[in-house]
């Protein structure tokens, strides 16, 4: 049997915590023995979502870091987006269904298994947008 763990690691936003992140968060664990979430930065976020995040970088990590599927949650970073790769050496880099896969092509030169999970848990219910847009209505 292989001493070394199985290392997956998967980033997102992570802004407000609902069920579609624990659902997502599940899936990639089931990929290995240990999860490593990246979360995105406060500028990254702001830059992905159109507008600033509701929580700090280091509340969302915290937050994440906290949850009993996930092994470590660092702060990425918006210089190289590689430099956590490098660090962490996953053998699998989970993407969820509304992630682009984009400049991370070159992991698999790295011999890094690459996933898209198209499965998702109640998107249309579940997605912070919709979430925040719910909370303004009230």
């Amino acid at each position: 049997m292989n001493d070394k763990a199985k290392v997956v690691l998967t980033g997102g936003v992570f802004d407000i915590l609902h069920p579609g992140h624990v659902f997502f968060l599940n899936e990639c664990r089931k990929l290995g023995d240990k999860l490593v979430v990246v979360i995105a930065t406060d500028a990254t976020a702001e830059k992905m979502k159109g507008r600033k995040p509701i929580h700090s970088a280091q509340s969302r990590a915290l937050l994440v870091g906290n949850l009993k599927i996930v092994d470590e949650a660092i702060v990425g970073s918006d210089e190289n987006k590689m430099e956590v790769i490098e660090k962490i050496k996953p053998d699998v880099v989970v993407f969820g269904h509304d992630q682009e896969e984009g400049e991370f092509e070159k992991l698999k030169e790295k011999r890094v298994k690459v996933v898209k999970l198209e499965q998702h848990f109640e998107r249309e219910t579940f997605k912070t947008t919709k979430i925040i847009e719910n909370i303004r209505k009230r």
